[in-house]
């Protein structure tokens, strides 16, 4: 709609003019702030901003799930899970950061709500399904990765109706 919008225009134009702020949480503050300057009601935007150098990678996130991080030497799944609140919430929220070593192999997935969201026929809700899931398939290119989130939705949800946006991103070190 109008209104979402004018959300996403105002979050492009911000990030072309403040894009170089050094720290993450404080460009995430800054926006948040704009945001609700802008008196758009109840309408918020949850995002992960993240800067990779070299063999380091910084995240920070307002509002969104947990990222995942397959560490392809350990042949394991961590969960960057930094706990914030979407753009134009509440009033000076103390948003976050974490740095984070990567190397040759890992994955990193981000993901809209709307994939550990998803219901089934039986109302359950795909949650903590998905670390197993992103497990199995890390190995995978990027979109073939993206391609088995894909089916493993389709798979899961049945003939129930999609009531969200899914989103990933996928990023391979």
């Amino acid at each position: 709609g109008m209104r979402a919008g004018t959300m996403v225009a105002a979050i492009k134009s911000l990030f072309s003019a403040n894009g170089h702020m050094q720290r993450l949480p404080e460009t995430l503050s800054a926006w948040s702030n704009i945001i609700r300057q802008m008196n758009l009601g109840n309408l918020y935007m949850a995002m992960s901003l993240l800067r990779i150098e070299k063999n380091r990678m910084i995240i920070a996130n307002a509002g969104m799930p947990p990222a995942m991080l397959y560490r392809d030497k350990e042949n394991k799944v961590e969960q960057v899970v930094l706990k914030s609140m979407p753009l134009g919430g509440a009033l000076d929220y103390p948003y976050d950061e974490q740095t984070l070593a990567v190397g040759a192999g890992d994955t990193l997935l981000l993901m809209s709500d709307g994939f550990v969201e998803l219901f089934n026929s039986d109302d359950e809700m795909y949650d903590e399904r998905a670390i197993p899931t992103f497990a199995r398939i890390a190995q995978q290119s990027p979109q073939e990765i993206i391609n088995s989130l894909e089916r493993e939705c389709l798979l899961w949800r049945g003939e129930r109706p999609q009531n969200d946006d899914i989103t990933f991103i996928v990023i391979k070190f």
